[in-house]
């Protein structure tokens, strides 16, 4: 087996189009952003996101969604993949501390519909339309992490808190 020596450390972010089989990588060089298309079938993408589980397991997940992007980005396809950055106003909700690797605490706000996660690193994300079935598994899980990256991790909308 052949094996070639590779440094991913300037890519920010991924996505992949399904439509036209793109995989979309967000690159940061000299603090500029740049967005890449890149020719790929679903798998390449599906196995970086298994590379980057492998390597670091508490890694804070990435999901694709719109945001906006600095005034020096004119590309309108950029804020459709672009991953969040940290909000300014998050839904108050409370926590509770779990014995996790994945996770230090949790909360649930029912009445919106928002999970919210403090990884072990001090990140915060928020879930967005988490139904209360979804949040009963994963409180009731005897591992949060599974729950989480079988049923939550890139199935809802999230936005970084902190």
């Amino acid at each position: 087996m052949a094996m070639k020596k590779i440094d991913l450390s300037k890519v920010i972010a991924v996505g992949h189009r399904d439509r036209d089989n793109i995989l979309e990588v967000l690159v940061e060089q000299d603090n500029e952003y740049e967005y890449m298309e890149v020719p790929a079938p679903y798998a390449a993408y599906s196995g970086l996101r298994d590379l980057a589980d492998a390597l670091d397991p508490d890694v804070i997940p990435i999901r694709a969604r719109p945001i906006q992007l600095p005034a020096a980005t004119t590309d309108p396809d950029v804020s459709d993949t672009v991953t969040d950055s940290i909000v300014a106003s998050p839904i108050d909700i409370d926590m509770r501390p779990v014995r996790s690797t994945m996770a230090s605490a949790v909360g649930y706000n029912q009445e919106q519909q928002v999970l919210q996660i403090e990884f072990k690193n001090g990140a915060i994300y928020q879930y967005e339309d988490v139904e209360p079935e979804t949040w009963n598994d994963f409180w009731g899980s005897d591992s949060i992490g599974i729950v989480f990256n079988e049923a939550i991790r890139g199935h809802y909308a999230s936005k970084r808190c902190k």
